[in-house]
Order: C-alpha cells, then sequence, then structure tokens
C-alpha cells in the first residue's frame, strides 16, 4: 500500500487515470481515492 497526497484535485484525477493499471516491477498496480473510515465514537465499546 502507498498514498500520495496532491495538492490540486485534477493533478490528481490525471495521476490515478494515468497509473492506474500500469505495470511496476513485474506487477500491475491499482490506483484509486482513498476513503476514510468512520471513527467509533469513544465510550460506546463495551
Amino acid at each position: 500500500f502507498g498514498f500520495v497526497e496532491m495538492p490540486k484535485a485534477g493533478e490528481a484525477k490525471a495521476a490515478m487515470k494515468s497509473l492506474n493499471g500500469r505495470d511496476v516491477a513485474g506487477s500491475r498496480i491499482r490506483v484509486k481515492k482513498a476513503e476514510s473510515k468512520p471513527h467509533p465514537e469513544s465510550g460506546l465499546a463495551g
């Protein structure tokens, strides 16, 4: 896994489009926007 932050949304979309499915060192990579997971509210775990 790896994460990259881009300053502009348009640049990020262009990078994802051009890199997704590319071969890197013999392996095909998948590039997509990361999605944040909701954090459980404190005090609810039992």
